[in-house]
């Protein structure tokens, strides 16, 4: 399953439930799939260089190293997966202090 969106903005889901939210939903994913041999990894990436995103300033991750980095979690069996420079930082600010990276990226 790959969903896509980008949670930055009033009015959005906090950053913590969402990623506490999509945790969960792999976390129970996991259980019913591996039996069927399907591995299931969370994918936070920050802004990927394509259409959606043209509007923001770099750095943005491009779509072939946003590929490379999920192959390569699923050989390695990386559950959570924080690609880019952009989702490295703020992985670093959330462990630190979600609250004040939650207060930023919303308003």
């Amino acid at each position: 399953m790959i969903g896509r969106g980008n949670y930055i903005g009033a009015g959005m889901m906090r950053l913590e439930q969402h990623v506490r939210t999509a945790e969960q939903l792999a976390q129970c994913l996991r259980a019913e799939m591996r039996p069927a041999g399907v591995r299931v990894v969370n994918v936070f990436p920050g802004p990927v260089d394509d259409e959606w995103n043209q509007l923001l300033p770099p750095p943005k991750l491009a779509p072939a190293a946003l590929a490379r980095a999920l192959v390569g979690a699923l050989r390695e069996g990386v559950e959570d997966l924080y690609p880019g420079d952009v989702a490295q930082e703020w992985l670093a600010r959330w462990r630190d202090n979600p609250k004040a990276l939650e207060r930023e990226l919303s308003a």
